[in-house]
């Protein structure tokens, strides 16, 4: 299956400003959320500075979710909340 364009990624699930609060949140630095997930640590500093949703790239943002998620973070229309891991 041929890997989908740049143009026609789905929209990322996560801000910027969630992304801060849930590795708060969970007691996390930008390492251990890169490496948990695959990217640079310079990659997380740059998404939590962006306004607004994370870029697609990779679809590294889905996956960051699910880390989140199993993490035991849910993210809300509102931010975050915590949840049982």
């Amino acid at each position: 299956m041929p890997r989908p364009s740049k143009y026609n990624r789905p929209p990322s699930p996560i801000t910027g400003w969630q992304l801060r609060a849930a590795r708060a949140a969970l007691g996390l630095d930008q390492v251990e959320v890169a490496s948990t997930i695959g990217v640079s640590p310079r990659s997380i500093m740059l998404w939590e500075a962006t306004d607004g949703p994370i870029p697609a790239q990779a679809y590294k943002p889905h996956a960051l979710v699910a880390a989140l998620e199993a993490a035991g973070v849910a993210l809300t229309a509102n931010g975050i909340k915590r949840v049982s891991p």
